[in-house]
């Protein structure tokens, strides 16, 4: 992609500060989660000794190298949502377990009073 061209669609939408990010060859790297293009980014730049990552732009704003260096040692955001169900999930499973054993108990008791019911009319 043409630095320029970038610029121009940059300036378009009023993202202000990029003119940074396009200084000489400018890789552009693009997707829906941050943390990914950050970690293919960081990838690239490791395997191949070019393209070190100068910034990006994230939800509506320019950030930095160092940015993007965080960004890249996030989990993906499928790991991040398993990770919040997983603590929105346990309290519900710990709740079930206990009506479950309550339901157990109750059981129990009822099977006891009942053998000695028929104990006692024997």
């Amino acid at each position: 992609m043409k630095s320029n061209i970038a610029l121009k669609v940059l300036r378009e939408m009023r993202v202000e500060g990029a003119e940074a990010l396009f200084q000489g060859p400018t890789l552009v790297l693009l997707g829906k989660d941050p943390a990914a293009v950050s970690k293919a980014a960081i990838k690239f730049h490791k395997k191949t000794d070019k393209g070190a990552p100068t910034g990006g732009w994230v939800e509506g704003r320019v950030v930095g190298a160092e940015d993007v260096k965080k960004l890249s040692a996030l989990p993906s955001r499928e790991v991040l949502l398993g990770q919040v169900a997983s603590v929105v999930a346990a309290p519900l499973a710990g709740f079930a377990r206990v009506l479950n054993a309550n339901i157990c108990n109750l059981a129990y008791a009822l099977e006891a009073v009942r053998g000695k019911k028929e104990k006692e009319a024997a």
